[in-house]
């Protein structure tokens, strides 16, 4: 694993990074920012005061600010405080026969498509999928899966609309366009999305193999990337 200056990834000032935290490039992360044990792929940004944990993001995202992708805690131990399945989590490991907990793997991960748009203030239930091309709207709490470009709102969200036809979310998933770097692809009218995917279609495009970065917190608080492909 080599240390490498990011150019195409940036994280403003006050970032806390926990755990296995990887990005592919690009990808832009705002001030205030939580993340722990999470990817997040390229061409997607997380908004000022967000908080991720255990989280897998795909590509093209737009995490508005104030979304919250939530911890979970277990319910079948004596108690959910964490000093019973966290190790560490006073600064030393509490003496005990049940098994200790990690973010390795025993939480559940949640899971953000392609696509996705959280508006301001979102939360969002642990383990929970969020299909790609979806819109949860401001201030909606997510506690089920959701279906493919469907509009979401309301505490708890419900379904409100689909973005598209059936016809055209069927031409949009078939074309797996957030496989590809589509800044490549110019003049093109991206607010017709039939004549976008035809484009897409057309343009003989390469996957996009992106490099991808495990960030950590400098000892100042800074960010530093270390690419890992």
């Amino acid at each position: 694993m080599s240390e490498q200056r990011i150019i195409s990834v940036a994280f403003d000032a006050d970032v806390k990074i926990t755990g296995e935290v990887i990005v592919e490039e690009p990808f832009r992360c705002f001030s205030g920012v939580k993340l722990v044990n999470t990817f997040c792929g390229s061409f997607s940004y997380i908004a000022n005061n967000t908080s991720i944990t255990s989280s897998r993001i795909g590509r093209y995202c737009s995490i508005g600010d104030y979304t919250s992708i939530l911890s979970n805690h277990p319910t079948k131990y004596l108690s959910t405080s964490p000093i019973f399945y966290y190790s560490g989590w006073f600064g030393e490991d509490f003496i005990t026969k049940s098994p200790l907990l990690t973010n390795d793997g025993d939480f559940k991960l949640t899971v953000i498509g392609n696509d996705v748009w959280t508006g301001s203030g979102a939360k969002i239930k642990t383990g929970v999928t969020i299909s790609d091309g979806c819109v949860i709207g401001a201030g909606s709490i997510v506690t089920k899966d959701t279906e493919p470009f469907m509009i979401y709102a309301g505490v708890p969200a419900k379904p409100i609309k689909q973005r598209f036809s059936d016809k055209v979310i069927e031409q949009i998933i078939s074309s797996k366009w957030w496989e590809y770097d589509i800044t490549k692809i110019k003049d093109i009218d991206w607010s017709n999305p039939v004549a976008s995917i035809d484009a897409i279609n057309n343009a003989d495009l390469k996957k996009y193999n992106a490099r991808k970065f495990l960030v950590k917190n400098e000892s100042d608080g800074s960010v530093m990337g270390y690419l890992v492909n």
